[in-house]
């Protein structure tokens, strides 16, 4: 049951993924995902897919036969993950001594 969770919200984020790589591409705002079509944790990762977070993902895969399913969903998630583009954004450079003060 908790691997069908975790595969339920993996797909979840990997929607969410793609329509905030729409919306950028389309040089509109990105809606975060609201709290009636989602989960606690798709909320929060959803947050970071607006262009003011770096992201980075990993995916671990299994060399073991029983585990092909597995490997082929974690392979096409880390593809769909592949394809984010979020706007670029100037930052402010800042002292480093005086933000860690």
């Amino acid at each position: 049951a908790e691997g069908g969770l975790i595969n339920y919200e993996l797909s979840l984020f990997a929607t969410e993924v793609q329509s905030a790589t729409q919306q950028h591409l389309k040089k509109k705002r990105y809606v975060k995902p609201n709290r009636a079509l989602s989960t606690d944790t798709i909320r929060f990762l959803g947050r970071s897919l607006d262009g003011y977070c770096i992201l980075a993902m990993m995916v671990c895969i299994s060399q073991a036969p029983q585990n092909g399913w597995e490997t082929w969903f974690s392979c096409t998630y880390g593809e769909r993950l592949a394809k984010l583009q979020a706007p670029l954004r100037k930052m402010k450079l800042r002292d480093l001594d005086k933000e860690l003060v």
